[in-house]
């Protein structure tokens, strides 16, 4: 017996397992060990290509000889005229305006997942990026230069400068001019623009009879679509104190909504109540208010106002105010959705 003889064949099975089992696990950790460093220097070559380039996306431009007549069957449009592919891979565009003075072609992508670009699509068919100027580090938070935040709202070109209308880091609405040479200044900014809707297309009108008195005309949209906030508002977590700001003075005549609490805790302000009852022109939660005054820095949103070409103070041209400045406006409010009919 002491020389092995007469073990049974199970006894040998389970003095070898633990031998085959760190051989096995042996030959696994040095294959993932051999995956892992190949899927690392691969990660590396890109991640150097990207840093390199910028990760670079655009549009394919088409120069006028080779742009294709798109097929009525496809595409219907009037008669008597051509519809052709100018440009290709683009990523949400909002906004195009034309640079009469060179003919070019300028397209903004809105920036709703990701940062917004906008292009000069030349007549040759190049294209040249007038944002982001700079060159980007790919998957980082944090970006070298000037930055703008989406979505665009709207474009215009006058004397060779690009207007554009677009969000800041804290969602505040500002409109920037943009030159072909990377250059940029802002031309009004601090416009609430954290709900629904930002700051609106913009045109630009020159007083023929008053010699550079330029004007941007722009809108800027409400945070809600009935004035009050409600869990239908998606910026409401990001944003919980903001609300639509008004022009002049209004009564909001006791209305209010209930719905429900999603912020409802022991330790908030408001205790544990489930129940959410907001008023016209106040913050979630809040209904005290008797009277809703004007925003105190002129800064309302529902508007539409004009600021001069090259900056300054901006004026609102509707709504009008009312004849007497005291004079009170009722909250007009149609009812909207379930938690809102109150």
């Amino acid at each position: 017996m002491g020389n092995g003889r007469g073990r049974s064949p199970s006894f040998l099975i389970h003095s070898l397992l633990p031998a085959l089992l760190a051989a096995r696990f042996a030959i696994h950790y040095r294959v993932a060990r051999m995956i892992r460093q190949r899927m690392n220097r691969i990660l590396a070559l890109v991640a150097a290509v990207c840093l390199l380039s910028g990760c670079v996306h655009g549009p394919t431009a088409y120069r006028p000889s080779a742009q294709q007549t798109l097929d009525r069957r496809n595409v219907d449009y009037p008669a008597g005229f051509e519809l052709k592919l100018v440009a290709s891979g683009l990523t949400a565009p909002v906004a195009q305006a034309w640079d009469v003075e060179t003919h070019t072609l300028l397209v903004a992508e809105a920036g709703l997942d990701q940062e917004p670009h906008i292009y000069a699509i030349k007549p040759d068919g190049s294209v040249q990026t007038i944002y982001p100027f700079d060159r980007r580090i790919p998957f980082s938070p944090v970006q070298p230069g000037f930055q703008i935040y989406g979505p665009i709202g709207g474009m215009a070109v006058d004397n060779h400068k690009i207007y554009v209308s677009h969000r800041d880091r804290d969602g505040y609405g500002v409109i920037t001019e943009f030159g072909f040479d990377g250059s940029h200044r802002t031309i009004t900014a601090g416009w609430p623009a954290q709900g629904d809707f930002g700051i609106t297309d913009i045109a630009i009108f020159h007083d023929k009879n008053r010699r550079g008195e330029s004007k941007l005309f722009f809108g800027v949209g409400s945070a809600t679509n009935s004035g009050i906030v409600g869990l239908d508002n998606h910026w409401l977590r990001k944003h919980r104190d903001f609300c639509d700001q008004a022009s002049e003075v209004m009564d909001p005549l006791g209305l209010r909504s209930l719905s429900k609490n999603p912020f409802a805790s022991l330790f908030s302000a408001h205790g544990g109540d489930p129940t959410a009852d907001t008023g016209p022109y106040q913050p979630f939660g809040t209904s005290d208010k008797t009277k809703i005054l004007p925003a105190s820095n002129n800064r309302p949103n529902s508007v539409v106002a004009f600021v001069a070409l090259g900056g300054g103070d901006t004026t609102i041209v509707a709504p009008r105010r009312t004849a007497s400045n005291n004079a009170e406006t009722s909250v007009a409010l149609g009812s909207y959705g379930g938690d809102k009919s109150r």
